[in-house]
C-alpha cells in the first residue's frame, strides 16, 4: 500500500506543480510596440513556451520556443529555466511567477536582468 501511495504521489505531484501556469498569455509590448501570445504548456518534467500569435508580421514567429527548461520552485513559482528575446536573439536565465491571471516573467544575463507581466489570454 506504501508503494502505491508513493506512486500516485509521484504522477500527481507534477501535475500540480503545473496548474494555473498552462494557458496563454499576452507579453508586454516591446521597444518596437510589438507583443506576442505565448502558450505556456508541459513540457516533460518542466514547462516551456511558444509563440502562438504576433503583432508583427513576422510569421516565423510562430511556433518560436522562446521559454523552456522551467522547474517548479514552489506553488506558483518556477526557475532554473531559460527565455529567448526574439528581437534581440538572446537567451536570458530565467524565472516566472503567478499570481491570478499576471505572470511575472524575468530574465537575467550575469547581473542584467529585466522583466516582464504578462497577462493571460481569456
Amino acid at each position: 500500500m506504501k508503494h502505491l501511495l508513493i506512486g500516485a504521489l509521484a504522477f500527481v505531484m507534477p501535475v500540480l506543480a503545473f496548474a494555473g501556469i498552462e494557458g496563454v498569455f499576452a507579453t508586454e509590448k516591446n521597444e518596437n510596440g510589438d507583443y506576442a501570445h505565448i502558450k505556456m504548456a508541459s513540457c516533460g518534467d518542466s514547462i516551456c513556451g511558444s509563440i502562438v500569435w504576433s503583432s508583427s508580421d513576422n510569421a516565423s514567429a510562430i511556433g518560436m520556443k522562446i521559454v523552456w527548461d522551467m522547474k517548479p520552485n514552489g506553488e506558483s513559482s518556477w526557475s532554473n529555466g531559460k527565455i529567448l528575446d526574439p528581437v534581440k536573439k538572446k537567451t536570458y536565465n530565467s524565472k516566472m511567477t503567478l499570481s491570478g491571471d499576471a505572470l511575472k516573467v524575468s530574465g537575467c544575463i550575469g547581473p542584467i536582468c529585466r522583466a516582464q507581466n504578462w497577462s493571460r489570454v481569456k
